[in-house]
């Protein structure tokens, strides 16, 4: 889906808001190999295409550091991600918020 990029699942698929979202880390624009990001595609449904993912961007989620494993709570509100801010990092959970659109 990305030219030149691999694009590998890590999370299963969701419906949230009248689409499908699913997620995945894909190496990020620069040259460091341990810097990955998160993505996310959607399609209206289960029969539809992917759309072309889209970078998370939000300085919050993406960093120059390795973000992973993305899921959406069942609302809608909330990313949990995990992320490694250098190769020896052992690595936390992360979650950002947002309010719910009306």
């Amino acid at each position: 889906m990305w030219p030149g990029r691999a694009w590998c699942s890590t999370t299963p698929c969701r419906t949230c808001a009248g689409t499908v979202w699913r997620s995945s880390s894909v190496p990020a624009a620069s040259a460091d190999p341990f810097d990955q990001d998160i993505d996310f595609a959607t399609r209206r449904s289960v029969r539809a295409k992917w759309g072309r993912p889209v970078r998370i961007a939000n300085r919050h989620v993406n960093t120059p550091g390795s973000e992973t494993r993305a899921a959406l709570s069942a609302d809608g509100t909330r990313l949990y991600f995990g992320r490694k801010l250098t190769p020896a990092d052992p690595g936390d959970v992360y979650v950002r918020s947002r309010r719910r659109k009306p």
